[in-house]
């Protein structure tokens, strides 16, 4: 069988605008909206202060923006500030099969680099489905989370073709560009103990090494051409990998689904099933003694002894007993559930303590095509409700609106900046295709 390598460079060299069906252009649209919006939550976030502060020391060539401040810098380094600022609140989207993905973290390597080239539009939004449908085919075959290792590790693969893209490379200098990332890109899982600042990090570092990767091929710099295969035969799996090379009958970005809650997207069926319940029934937080909810196994990590006394933001956005208690006590699970250690509140822990989690094997046989919970609510007058959700707001099988996307970025981009800019930003990706140069969409990202 041809390398790997060799036949996604060939795809991605051959890959042309006109390819994508209309259907794909106006969810790549909504994608890149919603990650700008996230981008903008995230910009005061901690991580993302000590990232832009270290950009701002090194300097680098003023060829690319980062979000919000409207420093210029090199486009690696810009791929890396704008990726920790999408990555920070857990609000950007997923991609769910064999492994877990976002694979929207792949959209600030493309307009790094796009704003570089004065790239149009049209090549942004060529380089970002690139991005989606490798990494997506990624996900479909590696089950990293089961061998110790991030998904984190799959940027190193795929941000060479969104960076080699946009810098038109050659099929040749394509594989090169894969070799030399993917050869540093492993990056290790972290499943106990407390989750720190890194995960914000992660891909954005895997995007700063994708765009020097494909600058380096550019140059005529070599890599292996088997690094696949390679990291397929170091973990001893054997696996298939027919399906990193084949396409399939639908396009992997519109199986990407947009979240409406700023967590691990595990928790959202869980947390739909609770507001359908208190809503359905007028219920509030004060009514509530005790909830129970059934799980399938791979969720079961979300609700450990750590996610019970959460430490950090990041556990606690991975946390199932703390979405569902800070949500039923302030009514969401956006930025603003997890911007004042709420975790910490004894109101909150004591409602935790509240919440059982238990595995159930008839939930286990429809995941992962589904991500079941089913929640039971226990008042203090002795009532007692139970609902099933199966696919929460945002999934491909149960999609957001053009007014939700919007109102999604509006709420995220509304304590930076005016709603002329807001307006001017959601008008302008709304017309992606139509920009002559993706620099003017970045210029008015600037807070």
């Amino acid at each position: 069988m041809e390398k790997c390598s060799r036949v996604l460079s060939r795809f991605a060299t051959k890959l042309a605008y006109e390819d994508l069906s209309p259907e794909v252009v106006a969810y790549s649209k909504h994608l890149v909206l919603d990650t700008l919006g996230v981008a903008l939550g995230g910009y005061l976030s901690e991580p993302s202060y000590i990232t832009r502060s270290v950009v701002r020391e090194l300097g680098g060539c003023p060829e690319a923006t980062i979000i919000g401040s409207g420093d210029k810098t090199s486009c690696s380094l810009a791929a890396l500030a704008n990726g920790v600022m999408v990555r920070y609140l857990d609000f950007m989207d997923i991609y769910y099969t064999v492994d877990a993905c976002h694979p929207s973290e792949n959209i600030p390597v493309a307009l790094a680099v796009g704003e570089r080239e004065h790239s149009s539009g049209k090549d942004v939004l060529l380089a970002v489905f690139l991005g989606f449908e490798f990494q997506g085919r990624l996900a479909d075959t590696f089950p990293t989370h089961k061998l110790g290792w991030h998904h984190v590790t799959m940027g190193g693969y795929v941000t060479p073709f969104v960076a080699g893209k946009l810098l038109a490379l050659n099929e040749e200098q394509m594989v090169n560009a894969m070799g030399i990332a993917g050869y540093t890109s492993h990056t290790l899982n972290y499943v106990t103990g407390p989750i720190s600042m890194i995960k914000a990090l992660g891909y954005g570092l895997a995007g700063q090494r994708g765009v020097e990767a494909a600058l380096m091929a550019l140059k005529g710099m070599t890599g292996p051409d088997n690094i696949i295969e390679f990291f397929n035969q170091v973990m001893e799996l054997n696996i298939d990998l027919a399906p990193v090379i084949k396409g399939g009958h639908k396009p992997r970005i519109l199986r990407s689904a947009i979240k409406p809650y700023a967590s691990e997207f595990m928790t959202h069926t869980p947390i739909e099933a609770m507001y359908a319940i208190v809503k359905e029934n007028h219920l509030k937080a004060e009514d509530i003694d005790s909830m129970h909810l059934r799980i399938y196994e791979f969720a079961m990590h979300l609700a450990n002894e750590e996610c019970y006394k959460p430490e950090t933001r990041e556990r606690a956005d991975h946390s199932l007993p703390y979405c569902l208690a800070i949500g039923l006590i302030e009514g969401d699970v956006g930025a603003e559930q997890f911007a004042h250690e709420q975790w910490k509140d004894p109101m909150v822990l004591e409602l935790m303590s509240r919440i059982k989690v238990t595995l159930d094997p008839e939930l286990e046989k429809v995941y992962p095509q589904a991500r079941p919970a089913d929640l039971g609510i226990r008042t203090k007058s002795g009532q007692a409700y139970r609902k099933r959700v199966d696919y929460p707001k945002g999934d491909p099988n149960n999609p957001m609106s053009d007014e939700e996307v919007h109102a999604k970025f509006h709420k995220l981009a509304k304590p930076l900046m005016s709603q002329k800019q807001i307006k001017n930003i959601i008008d302008t990706v709304s017309l992606l295709e139509n920009l002559e140069d993706v620099g003017h969409l970045m210029q008015l990202l600037v807070v």
